[in-house]
């Protein structure tokens, strides 16, 4: 179905009205909507999880942003009637929480490559945000490691951030981690 201006498109008993309303107020011929339906997602997870693998670095950031998404995908993989090997799943997470543990610095803090590193402040909010994802999706994180991420982020991340951060990076890191 192809349809140029506007019109309405009916599904059984469902209707959806197109117009051209939508686009007015933008500058003519720079502008076009494009509307997708089916009874699908629209998304190839297969190639999405794939690209999550390739992900060339091992830093803190992309470690997390690696493994995170894996917290939810075998939900996700049942509701696009995809399969997925629950067992390495299973172990991509537990290697993810591994890899974020040799991260931590003593105080709690995670340095961007490695426990020598300097405290990546916004980055701790986010590694304890992913952790506390992963113990709700039922995965084992440390008890240690939680919790001095957890003290870290309520003594510098909170209550004296703006002792020892920039202002707007200590805004930015207070108000992620009281999120």
């Amino acid at each position: 179905l192809k349809l140029s201006g506007a019109g309405i498109i009916t599904f059984g008993a469902h209707k959806l009205s197109v117009s051209n309303d939508i686009i007015t107020g933008y500058l003519a011929n720079t502008t076009s909507v494009s509307l997708m339906l089916g009874a699908g997602t629209g998304f190839d997870l297969p190639r999405l999880v794939q690209d999550l693998n390739r992900y060339p670095y091992g830093c803190l950031e992309q470690t997390i942003s690696t493994t995170l998404p894996l917290l939810y995908l075998s939900e996700l993989a049942e509701y696009v009637h995809v399969d997925v090997d629950k067992a390495d799943l299973r172990k991509a997470v537990e290697h993810g929480i591994q890899r974020l543990g040799t991260m931590q610095l003593s105080n709690g803090a995670f340095g961007y490559w490695s426990a020598r590193d300097d405290a990546e402040p916004w980055l701790t909010v986010y590694a304890l945000d992913f952790m506390v994802r992963a113990k709700a999706a039922g995965f084992q994180v440390p008890d240690h490691m939680y919790e001095q991420t957890l003290e870290w982020v309520a003594d510098k991340g909170v209550k004296r951030a703006n002792d020892w951060l920039k202002k707007k990076t200590a805004q930015s890191v207070r108000a992620y981690a009281i999120y």
